[in-house]
């Protein structure tokens, strides 16, 4: 691993003040490091995540495979990828939100609302048929950390989420898979794409999943001068902000926890 030693505070503009307490930072991390103590495959499992992955088994009617690691079983591996996602997500959007975070569609919202959706999604593709259930997991992410989280709280803000996204996803994802159908091109139409995220709120990101299933893909500098276009004519910032946060992951996200 890296060792950073942290010594200032950047405050911008080429200005730095030192630290009142200095430390050493190492990369290993609390997961790589538990991953090791508990003879872990990867950071998932540990007693870290793995509450968080079985109360979701109990939600799903599939299993997470610990020993698939060691195996070519591509269907097993999309399923143990989206336990994962679940668990990953969640533990950084309860952190969030207990922290004063919310939903929304700017800054470190607009973050909290990714993750929350891809993890909603992700419980989809698990056959989890509840409208609401990510809120379900809050309690044992709690119990996977050392100090107290406000769980009414917590809760109330992801089920909100949750039902909102519901009816979204739903709209959307007929919509696609209808289109999906009438492709004849390994490309997927991005004005399709396009007109999803913008008109129906449809995240380019589930698109793009969804396409990479059915062995589909997106041409993103086509994507990308669809929202040049877009943003000229609208002039929001937002809409930059957005798009940028969305496209510049499409290409790494689906890697991270493979």
């Amino acid at each position: 691993w890296n060792i950073v030693f942290s010594q200032y505070n950047n405050l911008g503009n080429d200005e730095y003040e030192e630290l009142k307490q200095k430390n050493i930072d190492t990369g290993a991390g609390l997961e790589r490091i538990v991953s090791i103590l508990q003879n872990g495959p990867t950071n998932f499992d540990t007693d870290l995540f793995l509450p968080i992955i079985y109360e979701v088994e109990k939600l799903s009617n599939l299993k997470y495979d610990i020993e698939n690691y060691f195996k070519k079983n591509k269907e097993q591996n999309l399923i143990n990828k989206n336990f994962k996602i679940i668990a990953d997500h969640m533990r950084a959007v309860t952190n969030a939100i207990n922290d004063g975070e919310k939903p929304s569609n700017t800054q470190r919202g607009y973050i909290i609302r990714r993750l929350i959706r891809r993890a909603y999604y992700a419980g989809k593709k698990l056959n989890i048929d509840q409208k609401t259930f990510l809120y379900k997991l809050v309690p044992v992410v709690k119990d996977s950390l050392i100090f107290d989280i406000d769980i009414n709280k917590v809760s109330k803000i992801i089920k909100d989420e949750e039902e909102i996204f519901s009816k979204t996803i739903e709209q959307g994802r007929k919509i696609l898979e209808e289109e999906i159908s009438k492709t004849k091109s390994k490309l997927f139409d991005v004005k399709i794409a396009f007109k999803l995220y913008e008109t129906f709120g449809f995240p380019l990101e589930m698109t793009h999943d969804i396409l990479i299933e059915n062995d589909l893909d997106l041409n993103f500098e086509e994507l990308n001068k669809l929202k040049d276009e877009h943003v000229n004519k609208s002039r929001s910032k937002s809409i930059t902000n957005k798009f940028d946060l969305q496209i510049n992951s499409l290409a790494s996200i689906n890697e991270n926890l493979s």
